[in-house]
């Protein structure tokens, strides 16, 4: 199985100052990761929109059903723009994320491997990933 774990950091937008969520799988920055296979650079994505699609990936958003979930944004920070999706499947006991791919679907990572999650300990993750926008309300 795959680990996942949450880093809270501060994005600078072109238009704010933002929380986000550096993603890393088994130990390494993921966006790094992607990096490497692709010309393009990204920004982490906002850790609320983040959990939200994470926690829910089948929730419609903005009265649209977004089948896959974009964790990573373009540079200027829209998803539609630029961003970095994958498909988020959950089992009883797992959660996939696989069919990783651009915004546009113009460029697919066949080569990447799904990753795997134990359901339980990605719950867990969950939760601290919450925490990242609780502390900023308060």
């Amino acid at each position: 199985m795959d680990t996942i774990s949450f880093v809270k950091t501060t994005v600078t937008g072109p238009c704010n100052n933002y929380t986000a969520a550096k993603i890393i799988i088994n130990g390494e920055d993921f966006k790094q990761d992607i990096e490497k296979l692709h010309i393009l650079t990204y920004n982490y994505q906002y850790a609320d929109w983040l959990y939200k699609r994470l926690s829910d990936p089948q929730e419609k958003i903005d009265d649209h059903f977004h089948p896959d979930v974009a964790i990573f944004t373009c540079l200027c920070t829209v998803d539609e723009c630029g961003g970095f999706y994958c498909k988020v499947t959950t089992t009883d006991d797992k959660v996939i994320w696989s069919d990783f791919h651009t915004s546009s679907r113009t460029n697919h990572y066949e080569s990447m491997s799904p990753l795997r999650f134990d359901k339980s300990a990605y719950m867990v993750t969950l939760e601290h990933l919450k925490t990242f926008t609780q502390e900023d309300e308060q």
